[in-house]
């Protein structure tokens, strides 16, 4: 995979991170970034909650923001994988002290 600004080079795949998949690629990453790798900041004050087509499920940590889905690590199912057309909501929820 090359990087360069916008423009992602992945075999079978768009060249460059535009339209609603994109914008919502970007927005995993700067508004969930504590989540990304190991979590910190807000990641610990929090839980993430995905509702996706399949279900709702509890995120403990983000492992992989791609071009088109995105790879979190959860309390149910372990490792899943979600194309960013399914995200239908994420939640943060304040973790009781």
């Amino acid at each position: 995979m090359i990087v360069q600004a916008d423009a992602l080079e992945i075999p079978g795949r768009s060249k460059t991170l535009g339209g609603a998949e994109g914008e919502l690629a970007r927005i995993v990453e700067t508004k969930f970034a504590g989540y990304i790798g190991v979590p910190k900041g807000d990641a610990l004050k929090n839980t993430m909650e995905l509702k996706t087509s399949k279900g709702v499920f509890t995120v403990e940590r983000i492992a992989q923001v791609e071009a088109t889905e995105v790879i979190f690590e959860t309390v149910q199912s372990g490792q899943i994988t979600v194309p960013l057309a399914d995200i239908q909501e994420i939640k943060l929820i304040l973790k009781p002290a």
